[in-house]
């Protein structure tokens, strides 16, 4: 199973789009998609930042990748990346809002996204 297909319609609606079609949503939209995973025992393996382009979203090199197994210690820690995160005051987008990349895995197929 594709663990996007457990957001809500409405949620899904909320994303930025890349044209290979993943999704990154604004800091609480995506805790609102952490809470959803977290529902229904997805494992968080990583979040990346995207920030907003004239021609879309594009990647930024903050990230973080979850090195724990237990799917509950992998949601803590993108919460806590999230909630905390800042712009680099270096940062070309820092007058931006960051947008949030959640790649995950629903467990009960190993998808991942």
């Amino acid at each position: 199973m594709d663990w996007y297909a457990l957001l809500p319609e409405d949620v899904r609606r909320t994303a930025y789009a890349a044209a290979n079609g993943k999704l990154a949503w604004a800091r609480d939209e995506a805790l609102n998609v952490i809470a959803i995973l977290s529902d229904n025992q997805c494992r968080v393996l990583g979040v990346d930042i995207w920030r907003l382009a004239p021609g879309g979203p594009i990647l930024t090199p903050y990230c973080m990748d979850m090195s724990d197994e237990l799917i509950a210690e992998g949601i803590r820690q993108a919460i806590w990346f999230m909630e905390g995160f800042n712009w680099n005051p270096e940062d070309p987008g820092r007058h931006e809002q960051p947008l949030f990349n959640i790649i995950a895995e629903f467990t009960g197929s190993g998808t991942r996204h």
